[in-house]
């Protein structure tokens, strides 16, 4: 009985260490929008000046709400990772979530 209650825990760990992978992932998809926006910034900058007003704000407001869904992204995964830590069933779950957090 206790090597399936070490396995569940693992699993358990696993499964954390998993969700982390796959949250991390989404912040670098939101990295990558926010590089291809500065580079459309140079590229536009180059082509027609710093004088394209309506062409930079339209990406600099592009940048603003990108950066903004990271920050609620952020937020939201503290509150899973704080979750987590509340309704872990084991001290090593608790501390791993705490390590993600």
């Amino acid at each position: 009985m206790k090597d399936l209650q070490e396995q569940v825990a693992d699993l358990y760990v696993d499964a954390l260490d998993k969700a982390k992978d796959k949250l991390d992932e989404h912040i670098e998809q939101y990295e990558r929008i926010n590089t291809l926006i500065d580079h459309n910034v140079k590229l536009t900058e180059l082509l027609y000046g710093d004088k394209a007003y309506a062409a930079l704000d339209k990406y600099y407001a592009l940048q603003q709400q990108n950066n903004s869904n990271i920050l609620a992204n952020l937020a939201a995964e503290q509150g899973y990772w704080q979750a987590m830590m509340d309704s872990a069933a084991t001290e090593e779950a608790r501390e791993n979530a705490r390590k993600h957090w």
